[in-house]
């Protein structure tokens, strides 16, 4: 045998010997009993990547009861996890108030998102809640189209909810720029269900208000406006995002 035939033999017996002590072991240093604590993963995967996924899930945190911490220098660390036992909470009606930015920026497929999106929100709404859909473009341009809240389960607001969706897809058109500042301070003030009511501000657009610019001091004045309304924002910007179903409004 050539010295050429020697050592390609010699690596041949090594990688197999590695492949071996590599699938005993899968990666990990615990031996049979740390394998046997993975918890399984998602049913379909490949083999190597269910594995894989598997062994990610375990962890110090996963682990019930007292964690501790050594670090390299100074007290050992420890932390009891507590679990409270909360009755379920029953769903409350909500609130939505749904904005659409019809200004220029929103010419093309981000528009068409957004009417999908109002489209579905109704569609998914529950049996006490309330939807009420508003244009936001220049000061002219801005209104409640449902002319206030509607509730997609009765059948008069389901036809004047309907009649909305059409108006927006045919008889609107993104144009001019955004007056948001306006938009979002006449559109607080519409929010006259009771305090139990979950309220909703839903603003599908490029959150840009360059017709009326907001500068620091009124974005806090606004944020408090909206604690003291007690109505959650929810902003989804059009950077492609919801195009790309990144945005889970």
């Amino acid at each position: 045998m050539s010295r050429r035939h020697r050592l390609l033999a010699a690596a041949v017996a090594l990688a197999a010997v590695g492949i071996v002590f590599l699938t005993r072991n899968s990666g990990e240093t615990g031996g049979k009993d740390k394998l046997s604590k993975v918890p399984p993963a998602r049913p379909g995967l490949p083999a190597a990547d269910a594995g894989f996924e598997g062994a990610l899930k375990e962890s110090r945190f996963t682990a019930e009861g007292v964690l501790t911490y050594q670090p390299l220098k100074g007290d050992l660390h420890f932390a009891l996890q507590i679990k409270p036992k909360l009755d379920k909470v029953p769903a409350r009606p909500r609130d939505i108030l749904i904005m659409v930015n019809t200004s220029a920026a929103m010419a093309g497929e981000s528009f068409i998102a957004a009417n999908q999106i109002v489209r579905t929100m109704i569609e998914s709404a529950g049996k006490d809640d309330r939807i009420s859909i508003w244009t936001v473009s220049t000061p002219e341009a801005t209104k409640s189209i449902t002319k206030g809240f509607r509730e997609p389960k009765d059948k008069k607001d389901a036809i004047g909810l309907q009649n909305a969706l059409r108006d927006l897809k045919e008889k609107t058109y993104p144009a001019g720029d955004t007056d948001l500042k306006t938009a979002l301070k006449d559109a607080l003030v519409t929010f006259d269900g009771p305090d139990s009511t979950q309220r909703v501000l839903l603003y599908l657009g490029d959150g840009q208000s360059t017709h009326n610019p907001i500068d620091e001091f009124e974005r806090v004045s606004l944020g408090k406006e909206l604690v003291r309304h007690k109505v959650g924002f929810f902003p989804c910007p059009w950077a492609q995002c919801c195009i790309r179903r990144t945005c889970t409004a």
